[in-house]
């Protein structure tokens, strides 16, 4: 059922904020890192809007960067499938 394909659901929940604390601690290559495995798995659900706001912060920390809109962007997509997911899995987020 859904319990075993969202198995990884808790960490995702908490990812936008786990990717500002990586960059802020100084460590921009981990945190490019994070926002490229939620863009694979943003992929493989077929959350576009989310793996397009991944996208834009990881090319961002590559570059050494942390723009405020794109991580906005970023946190506010991944807030939105989470929802979704928890919804349609009757999963408490």
């Amino acid at each position: 059922g859904g319990d075993e394909l969202f198995a990884g659901y808790p960490r995702f929940a908490d990812e936008a904020a786990q990717i500002r604390a990586t960059w802020e601690g100084g460590d921009f290559p981990a945190a490019e890192r994070r926002a490229h495995s939620t863009k694979g798995l943003a992929g493989t659900i077929g959350a576009t809007s989310l793996q397009e706001a991944a996208l834009a912060l990881e090319y961002a920390l590559k570059d050494g960067q942390a723009p405020a809109d794109i991580y906005d962007r970023f946190a506010q997509e991944l807030h939105t499938v989470i929802d979704g997911i928890a919804k349609a899995f009757d999963i408490s987020a």
